[in-house]
């Protein structure tokens, strides 16, 4: 609807929800990545640059779940990224992008069986 309207913002708000209830309610993984890289492009098209930061926590969480691997490199390479959403949340005062990077990584720990590392992201 919002496209529709020439309402960008609005219209990339209701995707980001979207995506956030499909990985939450249990999407197919593929899928919710197919939506993310196809929203993400129009995205950064449209110069919505807030929601799409605050769509990459829920970025890194599908990914951490397709590409899950004990392989050292990938699970450095992934923290570095982890870490630099962080920083830039906290650089950016993103209270939203923050919390949610907490409560994705929570969820994809919880779903690896480290209830320890689960609960301290709450």
């Amino acid at each position: 609807m919002g496209m529709k309207i020439g309402d960008m913002q609005h219209a990339m708000l209701s995707v980001s929800s979207y995506i956030k209830i499909g990985f939450i309610s249990g999407l197919n993984l593929r899928k919710v990545e197919r939506d993310i890289q196809k929203f993400e492009k129009e995205m950064i098209e449209y110069n919505q640059t807030t929601v799409h930061r605050w769509m990459l926590p829920i970025k890194r969480a599908v990914l951490d779940l397709m590409l899950s691997t004990d392989d050292p490199l990938a699970i450095a390479e992934n923290s570095a990224i982890q870490h630099y959403l962080h920083q830039k949340a906290v650089e950016g005062n993103s209270l939203v992008v923050e919390s949610s990077i907490y409560n994705f990584s929570a969820m994809v720990a919880y779903i690896y069986n480290k209830y320890d590392l689960a609960a301290a992201l709450m």
